[in-house]
C-alpha cells in the first residue's frame, strides 16, 4: 500500500472520482484503486461483494458498465489480484478491459 487509506480516498477525490475519463485512462487508475482497497480490507466478511458494487457505481458515474458475471476464471482474477499486491497492475488491467463495456 502507497498511502494510508484516508489520503488514499483524498487522492481519489482530487481526481474528480474519475469522471471524464477515456477508457484507456480510465481501466489502469480502476486497477489501481481495486488494488488499493484490497489491501486496505475494511470488512470481516464481504469485501470482495462490497468492492464489486462500489466499482459497478463507480464505473457508472463514469458512463461506463462492468460486466463481472463474464469473468470465467476466479483463479485468474484472484491471480490477477495477488499481482497487483506486489506492484504489477497487467494482468487486473487486462481483466477490466476485457469486461468493460463502453458507453453504457
Amino acid at each position: 500500500m502507497k498511502l494510508k487509506p484516508i489520503n488514499y480516498l483524498n487522492q481519489f477525490k482530487k481526481k474528480k472520482y474519475f469522471q471524464g475519463l477515456a477508457p484507456q485512462q480510465l481501466i489502469p487508475q480502476l486497477a489501481d484503486l481495486y488494488c488499493e482497497l484490497n489491501v486496505i480490507h475494511p470488512f470481516r466478511e464481504g469485501n470482495g461483494r462490497t468492492q464489486r458494487i462500489f466499482f459497478e457505481h463507480l464505473i457508472a458515474h463514469c458512463g461506463y458498465g462492468i460486466d463481472w458475471s463474464r469473468i470465467d476464471s476466479q483463479q485468474q482474477w484472484i491471480q490477477a489480484n495477488i499481482e497487483g499486491f506486489y506492484g504489477n497492475l497487467n494482468p487486473l488491467i487486462q481483466i477490466f478491459e476485457i469486461y468493460f463495456i463502453q458507453n453504457t
